[in-house]
């Protein structure tokens, strides 16, 4: 009995709890929303407006285009300039302590595709660059009007050299994109903590050794002279700075000569 009591009087003390607060409770909320109510509703249209300015502009934003609306020509031009296999040599390296890579600096693909009877210009064609806020297009043109392009977007630098320097490496990467061309070394079938630093001595006056590559009229000289014993691998890398693989190929004349 005494327990049924204490939960009948429990009953009647929240029954009338709630009947002396929800008055009260009415009232308050009442009066936030006729406080609160018009800067709600203000910042609700406001919101709704911004949301659909921006959904707006996203439908007037023009994709940026990466031809002519005609490219006939510029294509069959640009096959028949990439038919002639140009190679760019890889005159740069980049070292860190994990890995690196050798590449074709920006004055060497301009270079190798626009001078000489391999220039694009013998094709009819000619390529500029052009930065245009924080980012850089690659033009490739050809005489028929025609064009194709490639650009890349700058991240923000705080000193003007940082950004000119990503100013030539944005050069760089959109023109060999563009133009097809392997500028530096494929080092994504390794991983980069496995590739190995090429070692190459550094002059002691401060300057930079030249770079030995195959196929040119010093590598032919080089060679011949490994091969007849006159000079060995270690003299020529105290001279010219070269790749692993290249200084490997030299090794290899010098130990068949050994043999003989």
């Amino acid at each position: 009995m005494e327990v049924a009591e204490q939960t009948r009087n429990n009953g009647m003390a929240k029954e009338l709890y709630e009947q002396l607060t929800k008055p009260i409770q009415q009232a308050v909320a009442s009066s936030i929303k006729k406080l609160m109510g018009p800067m709600l509703a203000q910042v609700e249209k406001r919101v709704s407006e911004a949301f659909t300015a921006g959904v707006e502009t996203l439908r007037n934003v023009k994709p940026v285009p990466v031809s002519s609306e005609e490219t006939g020509e510029i294509y069959a031009a640009l096959a028949s300039w990439q038919i002639q296999r140009l190679q760019v040599e890889k005159n740069a390296e980049v070292k860190t302590p994990r890995y690196s890579f050798w590449y074709a600096d920006l004055s060497e693909i301009i270079y190798k595709t626009t001078y000489g009877e391999h220039g694009l210009g013998n094709f009819g064609m000619a390529i500029t660059h052009i930065l245009a806020g924080n980012r850089v297009y690659c033009r490739l043109m050809h005489k028929s009007g025609q064009w194709l392009q490639a650009y890349m977007d700058l991240e923000a630098a705080e000193k003007m050299q940082d950004f000119a320097s990503d100013i030539t490496y944005a050069k760089r990467y959109t023109m060999a994109s563009l133009l097809g061309i392997a500028a530096e070394d494929d080092t994504d079938g390794n991983p980069r903590d496995q590739v190995q630093l090429s070692q190459k001595p550094q002059p002691t006056n401060g300057e930079k050794l030249p770079v030995l590559t195959p196929g040119n009229e010093t590598w032919n000289k080089v060679t011949r002279a490994i091969a007849k014993g006159q000079v060995s691998v270690a003299m020529v890398s105290a001279r010219y700075s070269m790749r692993e693989d290249v200084k490997l190929q030299l090794e290899n004349i010098e130990a068949n000569a050994a043999k003989k």
